[in-house]
């Protein structure tokens, strides 16, 4: 019987030592902690700007950081015509860059120690360069023809026997690039 005392004071005496030595978790509602504000996708002309953002409805007591795959730390993404991250120019546009935005918050103790960490993930937001006037013109002139082509390369074994054939493939990849532009 004295044995059982002993242990049950032993370890009674070690619930309370933790209580006093491990810091008590503060009240954070984590259901609040949730996306407001997707960034939202974009198309630019070549060589602007543009910003992208993200919402957080932060719970009290926690700290939020945030991370977009460019490296940015801030809610806003901000890029412009020389940053690395900007769609890459292509000559006639049409160029994209998808962007996401990672978000975590921290719940810490008194003492600056980790508590609790939450993670959210944004939408892709894709962010795309217009064509340009030029470009445009060759999707519709152009275009269709490498349909064509391609339709020529590929069957031009068929030629010899079945001719009919041949010009009705063709046709059909000529209208298939046009379809395409639409």
């Amino acid at each position: 019987m004295k044995f059982t005392k002993r242990i049950f004071a032993t370890l009674l005496a070690f619930a309370l030592a933790l209580t006093l030595v491990l810091p008590a978790a503060a009240a954070v509602d984590w259901s609040e902690f949730k996306i407001t504000k997707q960034p939202q996708s974009l198309t630019i002309k070549h060589g602007e700007s543009f910003t992208l953002s993200v919402e957080v409805k932060e719970p009290e007591g926690v700290e939020v950081k945030y991370q977009w795959n460019t490296g940015a730390t801030t809610p806003e993404l901000h890029l412009g015509p020389d940053d690395r991250y900007y769609p890459s120019e292509y000559r006639f546009g049409g160029a994209s860059t998808d962007f996401t935005c990672n978000i975590t918050a921290y719940e810490k103790d008194d003492d600056g120690n980790l508590i609790a960490t939450r993670y959210l993930k944004s939408n892709r937001a894709r962010v795309e360069t217009e064509r340009t006037f030029l470009g445009k013109l060759i999707d519709v002139t152009i275009g269709p023809f490498g349909y064509a082509f391609t339709a020529v390369a590929l069957m031009l074994p068929l030629w010899p026997i079945f001719p009919v054939a041949y010009i009705g493939f063709l046709f059909y990849f000529f209208v298939q690039g046009f379809i395409g532009l639409f």
